[in-house]
């Protein structure tokens, strides 16, 4: 229920502002000052509840802002920025650990020379609670022959101490994490 409040749908203010006029008109042609104020009250609500949504972010859309943030630091090779983003307990197709994790992308984006990678599509999947699977298909631009776009399944953790980011995967073309029998050197 604390999801509707941080993630108002678009049809809700609107019945609000409705609600608002209906009930100031009502008022107005009754002369009652307290149903006109009553719709002023409602207003403000309205307006809060979307400040609130608007300022506040979901679990969902700090998972989202992350993944586009590791997108972003990959792109701009900013190895820094994608260590601070991942943590210690973070897997990805065998390696274990943001240090692992960006030093071998590090490497492998120079061998293969990565000019560009940019997320264009972003979907999302819940899981079991405290569980969400963002789903992104990341375009990539290299010196080699490469499929032009691939996906990936980043699957977070809510944990008491923040988000835990617990592994990163390639996907098939449901979104589904696909295992890895090779590891990463």
């Amino acid at each position: 229920m604390t999801d509707f409040f941080f993630d108002l749908p678009m049809w809700f203010p609107i019945a609000m502002f409705v609600v608002a006029i209906g009930v100031f008109i009502y008022g107005n042609n009754r002369s009652n000052a307290q149903l006109r104020l009553a719709s002023l009250g409602i207003v403000v609500l309205t307006i809060g509840l979307v400040a609130l949504s608007y300022f506040v972010d979901t679990f969902e859309e700090k998972c989202i802002k992350r993944t586009h943030g590791i997108i972003a630091a990959v792109d701009a090779k900013d190895w820094n920025a994608v260590r601070s983003l991942m943590n210690g307990r973070t897997a990805v197709v065998g390696l274990q650990g943001a240090d692992r994790i960006a030093e071998r992308g590090q490497q492998l984006a120079d061998e293969f020379g990565l000019k560009q990678a940019r997320v264009l599509s972003t979907t999302t999947r819940p899981g079991s609670t405290g569980l969400l699977d963002v789903v992104v298909l990341v375009q990539h631009e290299f010196n080699v022959p490469t499929p032009p776009a691939t996906k990936w399944v980043f699957q977070y953790e809510q944990q008491s101490d923040g988000i835990l980011l617990s592994t990163i995967a390639p996907a098939d073309k449901d979104g589904t994490a696909v295992e890895m029998n090779k590891r990463l050197r």
